[in-house]
This record gives C-alpha cells, structure tokens and sequence, in this order.
C-alpha cells in the first residue's frame, strides 16, 4: 500500500496534478489510488492512476516515503480531491 498526502491541486486542461508528500511507499508510475481521506475524515472512493512523478526537477518512476513530490493523476475523482487529505493505494 502506498499513501500520499495532498498538499496542492492543479488542473491543466485536461491533466489533473497533486503536489505532496509520500506517506508510505514506495509509489510508482502506474499505481491506482483507489480511496481519499479529506481532512476531516470522510473516506471518498476513487480511481485515480499515477501516470507521472516529478520531483526536483526530474521524472522518476517511483518515490520512497518522505519524498515529495507532483504526481500527474488520471481517473474519476480528481474533482474530490483537497488540501489536507490522503490517497491510497488500497482500501482497508
């Protein structure tokens, strides 16, 4: 399971950009995060795929927890996403 917390949104025509912080990795291109904790705890279910990570200035294929990060982010529920909350990986 992989989370990342939500510190930024960005939407760019069609492309949707989250900036934060690795909470528990690794994360890598690819992963679909599947459920959003905003931060007064409501649990969201979403379908989001990684289709790219960027950080200090680079593209990588994955990041380890404590990193952070811009994910570009495609699926159903961008629009739910906020300030505060968590994505993972997997539902619990």
């Amino acid at each position: 399971m992989a989370e990342f917390g939500v510190h930024g949104r960005e939407q760019i025509g069609e492309l949707t950009y989250v900036i934060g912080r690795c909470y528990q990795g690794p994360l890598r291109v690819g992963d679909v995060f599947q459920r959003f904790v905003t931060a007064d705890g409501t649990e969201l279910s979403v379908h989001l795929k990684v289709e790219g990570i960027q950080a200090y200035q680079h593209d990588f294929e994955s990041i380890d927890e404590g990193l952070t990060a811009r994910l570009r982010l495609a699926g159903s529920g961008t629009e739910s996403l906020a300030d505060g909350g968590v994505l993972s990986t997997a539902a619990d």
